[in-house]
């Protein structure tokens, strides 16, 4: 069955300039902390390619945090990060469940989808699901934002750039970190870090335990709530992490480490809008059929829905802001096995064994007026065949668990003071991510405010099936990388060539739909050492995102041939940039110009499979 051709045709060009300078409170974009009483800005290295290197001496532009930055600035989640960091955007919704970063303008359309526009690693691990990306409780040394596609090297859908978190590692002394910040609202988070040789040389270990709680500054004004039930932006989340670095001798080195992140938070503070709704107006757009109403919002979303509000309304005032829901959880379980091997001054061998177990469900409410709802449909007797009216407010549950496998093998020779560096890689990965959607009516005045299910899946009270699919998929692919140092002037070429297979199975229609997907992802550079402390540098890179399925059914509407599958999504991205170090080393310049090409979106030819 051949599935039609969606064309997405956007280009953007920018440009993009960052400072950081000493003295002084704000490092906007460095890396770089100043280091103590020095003037200078202290180095920090980073492995955006995949090798370590200093910041400033990187053809590509990175913002990047050391752990000292991310205490002296506050952070503590990706929204943080994405605050700090020009290019970057972080959004989370009324929940995590649907969180999407999004680099340079390149919006996730589908926020439910199992596959992103930004790729997001833990020590170079892919995190396949979007409510899995926001570990900022983690022990984390470095935070990497490598801005523009980062397909050729990392692969696994960097169509508009890839995040990185680096952990911390065990140092060569045995030391103890402790952290601890209260304030207002209940707001309550600690962090303990116990780590060092057990056996000096040859074994070192560190663990890590971290908690965040907070009542949230909002609160939720739907009548009857006492204690607990009006907290909006509530949180209760704890990680923990193990990690282990080996070194049987000088030439072999293993890392092993483990981490476990447990989010239990409540729905942020908002309120619904729907053109469609009576109550409700856009302020822009064409007329929704049969009434006076504007279809869409344009411009500043306004603080207050009163805005939006028609005469039919019956909204209350102050903040009732929506039905008491319990709203987002997540598990996620990340394992990684490192090997290194040196096998010569100039030559080495990685391997790297990656697992990511998540699971994550949202339970919220898209009511446009919680208190006194419009005359509509129950959807919970509509799931029996039932056709029952009257005035009742939706819940909708979306539940996941994802499962993440990655193998890749990495050799890389990198002489000191070598012109010629290479790397040539292989990898593979596997996933399967089951994926609920489902919805129920409460009468006007109740609402669910303690979850009824015992699982990420369990749909218990929720018997209105939108989506049930299980998404699954093989990739393996084969990179390399070499550059050259014709004296100041530096030429690199990456090239990955991957294959995907990729099906999901639709249970409502007993339906299976699946495809291969091929391509070949090139990134080229120079950089020229205009002098000691500028770096000129221009590329021109092909960002790639899987192609996919969006199923056979969707509730109750049948979903058109044409739209079950769609292909891979590809961008060409064409950047110039500088990076200066001035003022005696006391100033940071970077700039970055870049243009970006969003035309391809390659047709799939989908084959349909009956199921029993």
């Amino acid at each position: 069955m051949r599935m039609s051709n969606y064309s997405w045709a956007p280009s953007s060009v920018a440009l993009a300039v960052t400072m950081a300078l000493v003295p002084g409170a704000m490092l906007p974009m460095s890396a770089l902390a100043q280091s103590g009483s020095a003037a200078d800005l202290a180095e920090i290295v980073v492995t955006a390619r995949k090798r370590e290197e200093s910041l400033q001496d990187v053809p590509i532009a990175v913002t990047a945090f050391s752990s000292e930055q991310l205490v002296k600035r506050g952070i503590s989640e990706l929204e943080d990060v994405a605050m700090a960091t020009p290019g970057l955007v972080f959004e989370d919704f009324s929940s995590s469940f649907s969180a999407a970063p999004v680099m340079r303008g390149l919006t996730q359309v589908n926020v439910s989808s199992e596959v992103q526009n930004v790729a997001t690693f833990v020590d170079g691990v892919y995190l396949q699901r979007g409510y899995s990306v926001d570990i900022g409780l983690a022990d984390v040394s470095r935070i990497e934002v490598v801005k523009g596609p980062q397909s050729a090297l990392y692969g696994q859908n960097a169509f508009g750039g890839a995040i990185n978190y680096v952990l911390n590692k065990p140092g060569e002394e045995f030391e103890g970190d402790v952290e601890l910040t209260t304030g207002t609202d209940g707001r309550l988070d600690y962090k303990l870090a116990l780590g060092g040789p057990l056996v000096d040389g040859v074994l070192g270990v560190r663990a890590y335990f971290g908690h965040s709680e907070f009542d949230g500054t909002w609160k939720n004004e739907y009548p009857g709530l006492t204690g607990d039930q009006k907290l909006l932006g509530n949180r209760d989340d704890e990680t923990y992490s193990l990690m282990a670095v080996i070194t049987p001798s000088d030439a072999v080195s293993i890392e092993l480490s483990y981490m476990h992140v447990d989010r239990d938070d409540g729905m942020k503070p908002g309120w619904n809008v729907n053109s469609g709704d009576a109550q409700n107006s856009g302020n822009c757009g064409p007329i929704v059929p049969g009434s006076t109403r504007l279809r869409y919002i344009c411009g500043e979303i306004a603080l207050s829905p009163v805005s939006y509000q028609t005469a039919a309304s019956t909204r209350g005032t102050g903040n009732v802001i929506n039905i008491p829901v319990p709203g987002f959880r997540n598990e996620t379980d990340f394992y990684r096995a490192d090997v290194g091997i040196e096998v010569s001054d100039a030559l080495s061998l990685v391997y790297q064994y990656g697992k990511v177990k998540a699971g994550g469900q949202e339970i919220s409410s898209p009511a446009v007026n919680a208190i006194s709802p419009t005359f509509g449909l129950n959807l919970s007797a509509f799931a029996s065949g039932v056709f029952e009216f009257g005035f009742f407010n939706a819940i909708q549950k979306e539940g996941s668990i994802n499962n993440f496998d990655s193998h890749e093998l990495r050799l890389d020779y990198a002489p000191e003071g070598g012109a010629l560096k290479t790397t040539l890689g292989l990898y593979r990965s596997e996933f399967e991510d089951v994926y609920l959607f489902n919805l129920a009516s409460f009468p006007a005045g109740q609402f669910m405010e303690q979850d009824p299910t015992s699982g990420f899946l369990d749909m218990t009270g929720f018997p209105f099936t939108l989506r049930n699919l299980t998404n699954s998929g093989k990739t393996q692919a084969i990179f390399g990388a070499v550059s050259y140092a014709f004296n100041k002037l530096t030429v690199s070429a990456e090239l990955r060539y991957s294959k995907e297979d990729k099906a999901v199975l639709d249970t409502r229609a007993n339906l299976t739909l699946s495809d291969e997907f091929s391509n070949t992802i090139p990134r080229f550079t120079l950089d020229y050492q205009y002098s000691d402390d500028t770096l000129l540098y221009a590329s021109a890179a092909k960002g790639l995102k899987t192609g996919g399925f969006n199923g056979i059914n969707a509730g109750a509407v049948t979903i058109p041939e044409d739209e079950r599958a769609f292909g891979p999504e590809s961008n060409w991205t064409y950047e110039i940039g500088a990076k200066s170090t001035l003022l005696d080393g006391r100033m940071l310049l970077n700039v970055a110009l870049f243009n970006v090409d969003w035309t391809e979106h390659a047709d799939s030819g989908a084959t349909v499979q009956h199921t029993s």
